[in-house]
């Protein structure tokens, strides 16, 4: 955790959904070194330990890339159907596999 992290701050009798974000402020090291207590702004200025807080799983640094493999698909399955000479009846895929690894089959029953 860093200053300046967006987090949820644990309330025992409520959901997850109901706890109130803050804002760190300050990391306070115990007499250890550790850290032990964070200095939170929410509605007011709040002194938690940091077992009771939880960061959340926001990410700006990576943009979001979309996988290679989902998009050449389509058309590998184009691709495929075109030189086996089969119709395209609006069902691609002959020969192709998915993301998680089975075989997509056309029908044989709605060939025309």
């Amino acid at each position: 955790m860093q200053p300046r992290e967006v987090v949820l701050t644990g309330v025992e009798n409520s959901q997850r959904l109901e706890w109130p974000l803050a804002v760190v402020e300050e990391l306070i090291p115990g007499r250890d070194g550790e850290v032990r207590l964070v200095k939170l702004t929410a509605s007011g200025v709040l002194l938690r330990p940091i077992q009771r807080v939880y960061p959340l799983e926001i990410y700006e640094e990576e943009p979001h890339k979309c996988d290679q493999s989902s998009v050449g698909v389509a058309q590998d399955a184009e691709a495929t159907a075109d030189s086996l000479g089969q119709k395209d009846n609006g069902l691609k895929g002959t020969g192709v596999r998915t993301r998680s690894g089975r075989k997509i089959k056309l029908p044989s029953r709605f060939d025309m």
